[in-house]
C-alpha cells in the first residue's frame, strides 16, 4: 500500500510539473499547469532571463528539456518527450530573442527533484 502510494504520488508531481501548456504571443507567455486545466501564471517576455537546456539519452531516442527561466527560478519545464510542438516552442522563444542560457549536465536526481514554481 505504501509503494503504491509512493508511485503515484512521485507520477503525479511528475506530471504537474512537466506538463505544462504554453501560449507565447507577441508580449507574454502563459504557463497552464496539468496538461492545461491547472493553474496559469502569465509572464511577460520582457521578465524571461533566457532558457536552458540538457538532453536525456534514453534506448530509443533522446530527449531535450528546456526550463524557462524568470530572474533567478525556473517556471516552466518543457520537453520533447511532453510536448508534441517543443521545437515550434523554442523557436518562437529564440524569435522573441530569449537568450539561450546554455546547456546543464543532467542528472537523476536533478530530473525527479526539481520543480519549477
Amino acid at each position: 500500500m505504501i509503494f503504491n502510494c509512493t508511485i503515484c504520488g512521485l507520477i503525479g508531481r511528475q506530471l504537474n510539473y512537466k506538463t505544462h501548456k504554453i501560449i507565447i504571443d507577441d508580449y507574454t507567455i502563459t504557463r497552464v499547469r496539468n496538461f492545461g486545466f491547472g493553474l496559469k501564471k502569465v509572464y511577460k517576455i520582457n521578465e524571461i532571463a533566457g532558457f536552458s537546456t540538457y538532453y536525456i539519452s534514453g534506448k530509443k531516442n533522446t530527449n531535450e528539456y528546456l526550463y524557462l527561466v524568470a530572474g533567478d527560478e525556473k517556471v516552466a519545464k518543457l520537453s520533447t518527450y511532453y510536448h508534441q510542438n517543443y521545437q515550434e516552442l523554442k523557436s518562437v522563444m529564440i524569435q522573441h530573442q530569449i537568450q539561450n542560457l546554455g546547456n546543464e549536465r543532467w542528472t537523476l536526481w536533478k530530473h525527479l527533484s526539481e520543480r519549477t514554481i
